[in-house]
């Protein structure tokens, strides 16, 4: 409940402040109906303002997803992974139960704008960050 309550009042503040942007991640479970919901409620603000939304889709293999957990920088922004047998457990199990990429669906919506992009293991972060930089055309400091 606490999540979403600051989700809301950091959403609505960006609504009103005129952001050049924001970037906003999620796990997006894509066969959950819920989920589907929760994303549209969430985009509703910028769109009654005007204001566009672009999906970015981070599209990783679930060997390398696995890795990545217990890595340092994952531990260190996600305190919910620092049990990190309980974590790949976990990721492993959703990953078995859900539908996380649009690669392969055809019955999957994303609205708006929508790209993939590649977050393979022989990408870092600063790598996939310029490939959606590059891909959005969105503007540079």
């Amino acid at each position: 409940r606490l999540r979403d309550l600051v989700r809301e009042q950091v959403l609505a503040e960006a609504v009103r402040a005129d952001l050049p942007g924001l970037i906003f991640t999620f796990v997006w479970a894509l066969d959950l109906p819920d989920d589907s919901r929760e994303v549209a409620r969430i985009v509703q603000p910028f769109h009654d303002a005007c204001i566009p939304v672009d999906f970015v889709e981070l599209e990783v293999d679930r060997a390398t997803s696995l890795a990545r957990e217990g890595t340092d920088v994952r531990v260190a922004h996600k305190r919910s992974k620092s049990d990190v047998a309980w974590a790949a457990a976990h990721n492993e199990e959703l990953h078995g139960r859900h539908v996380f990429n649009t690669r392969g669906t055809s019955d999957v919506e994303i609205p708006g704008r929508h790209t993939v992009v590649d977050n393979g293991p022989e990408r870092s972060a600063a790598q996939t960050a310029e490939q959606i930089i590059e891909r959005l055309r969105l503007p540079r400091r």
